[in-house]
């Protein structure tokens, strides 16, 4: 292999960034669903896109496939939301 699995650690034939690849391969699709009614109300469709907001700005899915990778290796990883107002509008989420 060679590329972005270089410095992966191999285990079992499949290199941890393959395994966390195949769990995910796509991002999520995150939505609020009254937001996507035919007669969605103003504020659910707002409220839809301050948490797409907040997952673009906070890494969201790169925490994910993070923790998929830390988990092929380590056999588990938690996921602990933090909140500091003076460093971010938002939560984050760092793995523990």
């Amino acid at each position: 292999m060679s590329g972005r699995h270089d410095s992966c650690t191999d285990s079992g034939g499949y290199c941890n960034c393959q395994r966390a690849d195949l769990l995910f391969g796509e991002q999520p699709k995150i939505q609020i669903p009254e937001a996507h009614e035919e007669k969605a109300q103003q504020d659910a469709i707002e409220c839809e896109s301050t948490l797409l907001s907040m997952i673009e700005e906070t890494g969201f899915y790169n925490r994910l496939v993070e923790g998929a990778e830390t988990s092929s290796a380590m056999s588990g990883v938690f996921y602990k939301v933090n909140w500091d107002q003076s460093l971010s509008t938002y939560p984050t989420i760092s793995l523990a």
